[in-house]
């Protein structure tokens, strides 16, 4: 992280019109998150200024309860437009989308999740539910466009499939 966290120094202060924006995947297999569950990836991004993240597979890797907790160390947005987290314990954390005033422009930012079949445990999903990433996409897309904001996105779905 601390290397991650020099070089996010050095291109902010060559372009400070830059958006940090995590992937997903942040939990996965590490002693760290074997024992932390999260927190010090969590505290570790926010201190070196992620502006939003997404959710990859493996933040399911010990449930939807587990992966609530763990947010509660991101100091920036977690979006996630594909899958629908109402009724679960990432409804207050977890957003479709989120605008950010970068350099003047308004920038929408996008998250969007892989189908969980065969990847993540059903019990560790439930009772999220997953929607077809390129109609929710589009849909974003038509509200970014009658508000003047680009969009930009972040995630495990193969980008051919938004074309």
């Amino acid at each position: 992280m601390a290397r991650r966290a020099t070089l996010v120094k050095r291109v902010r202060k060559e372009n400070p019109n830059t958006l940090l924006i995590d992937a997903g995947d942040v939990l996965q297999g590490t002693p760290y998150f074997n024992f932390y569950k999260g927190e010090v990836e969590y505290k570790a991004m926010s201190l070196i200024g992620y502006d939003a993240g997404t959710i990859g597979n493996h933040e399911f890797d010990n449930g939807v309860e587990s992966l609530a907790k763990a947010y509660q160390f991101a100091n920036f947005d977690i979006v996630s437009t594909n899958y629908d987290v109402r009724g679960s314990a990432l409804e207050s954390r977890v957003k479709p989308h989120v605008v950010k005033e970068v350099g003047g422009l308004r920038v929408g930012l996008f998250g969007m999740g892989i189908r969980p079949e065969g990847l993540i445990t059903p019990d560790n999903f439930k009772p999220l539910k997953y929607l077809d990433p390129v109609s929710t996409v589009r849909g974003g897309g038509k509200t970014a466009a009658r508000t003047g904001t680009m969009r930009s996105g972040a995630g495990h779905v193969a980008p051919r499939l938004l074309s």
